[in-house]
């Protein structure tokens, strides 16, 4: 087993309080030694769909080593809760990467998108056929002008497409219950998606998934800075 990531959404005032106290959490994980890597920025609000619930959400990336206690460690997650205006909400993932170091580089680019396919019950999760597209519909990226790298992989933790709350126990579903599916997507500008997002390729798998589609499906899109 890998690496574990979480994806964090909370609503921050852009406040030098608040930016404060966010940089205070991050140091709290950084300094325990146990974040390996940690992203953060804000969620652009005028592009995506559905749009923010809310302005200045938040998003954070965090990857953790396999197994590790400190992400349900107390003062960090109250800590948390305490600087966010509401509950943050939580997604915990193992990306599968078809390069090494893809994900740094989605999370580095100058727009990652977060593709987000909510699946609906009737939805054929492990039948051949319909693995393939759910992979290929990231893979056919490759072929994309301006993709820089990415991963996918279902939730673990909730079929929520906005994440479970922070308060809530620290669940895993077993792998065939798994509907909640969210691509990581790096690109060099939101034209150069937004181009693609034109193409017959583009449209080719996602013609054939898009009966199974049900509510959260959709996408947002982050310019995120490297906690140093």
């Amino acid at each position: 087993m890998g690496a574990v990531s979480e994806i964090l959404r909370f609503v921050l005032p852009r406040t030098t309080s608040s930016n404060a106290a966010f940089s205070e959490v991050r140091r709290l994980v950084a300094a325990n030694g146990l974040g390996t890597s940690q992203y953060f920025g804000y969620i652009m609000e005028d592009e995506g769909f559905p749009r923010p619930k809310a302005e200045n959400f938040m998003c954070w990336y965090i990857e953790w080593p396999n197994n590790s206690s400190f992400r349900n460690n107390e003062e960090f997650r109250s800590k948390l809760v305490k600087l966010s205006v509401k509950e943050p909400r939580l997604l915990r993932f193992q990306f599968q990467e078809t390069k090494s170091n893809e994900l740094t580089r989605a999370l580095e680019s100058s727009a990652c998108q977060f593709a987000v396919i909510n699946l609906a019950q009737n939805a054929p999760r492990g039948r051949r056929d319909f693995e393939k597209s759910m992979e290929k519909t990231f893979t056919d990226c490759y072929f994309a002008e301006g993709f820089e790298g990415g991963g996918w992989g279902y939730a673990q933790n909730t079929n929520d497409a906005d994440g479970e709350e922070m308060n809530t126990s620290d669940s895993t579903l077993p792998d065939d219950k798994r509907m909640l599916a969210y691509y990581m997507i790096g690109w060099k500008s939101l034209a150069d998606h937004h181009a693609y997002a034109k193409t017959e390729l583009y449209d080719e798998e996602i013609d054939k998934l898009m009966p199974y589609f049900g509510p959260g499906t959709g996408a947002f899109y982050v310019k995120f800075e490297k906690h140093e």
